[in-house]
């Protein structure tokens, strides 16, 4: 029950964020909430191949499905790269499998309502780096105190994923 009441939580943080009936929702507000869900099922999968296989194996295997499932997407906008994009792509694929790594070993030695509250100051570094809420017309209250409410699921150490 107390896992339940922390879903029921955060998707009203949720809600709270795309304030239905103030403005209207949009695909992007879709596609937020879908891939929240996605990433919600993608931990549990992590969780549970962590029993059997190795941070490494797990991330091979999150490798090439993204690549088979970026592929199309890819190739519909694909433009060469310059030089230093090049440079950068290299350092993001090098970061990116290295943050898997850490995530997938982190999920196989500790529970996920551990894991995942340093998982979700990926909010706050993305709040910083984003500029100040006024200089895009919002309060503090849209960005902050909702994003809070939506990590409840993460936080709850009753919210397992596995």
């Amino acid at each position: 029950a107390p896992g339940m009441a922390a879903i029921v939580l955060g998707f009203v943080g949720t809600l709270i964020i795309l304030r239905p009936g103030f403005q209207e929702i949009g695909l992007g507000q879709l596609l937020v909430v879908g891939s929240t869900f996605l990433w919600g099922i993608t931990l549990i999968v992590i969780k549970q191949l962590g029993r059997t296989e190795s941070s490494i194996t797990i991330t091979i295997y999150m490798n090439l499905l993204l690549s088979v499932f970026s592929l199309v997407p890819a190739i519909l906008v694909w433009r060469m790269p310059t030089m230093e994009a090049w440079g950068l792509l290299f350092l993001l694929g090098i970061l990116g499998t290295l943050g898997q790594v850490a995530i997938a070993q982190s999920l196989k030695e500790a529970d996920a309502g551990i894991v995942m509250p340093l998982d979700f100051l990926k909010l706050v570094w993305s709040r910083s780096s984003a500029g100040s809420s006024s200089a895009r017309g919002s309060t503090s209250s849209s960005g902050w105190a909702p994003a809070s409410c939506s990590a409840a699921p993460r936080i709850s150490p009753t919210a397992r994923a596995g």
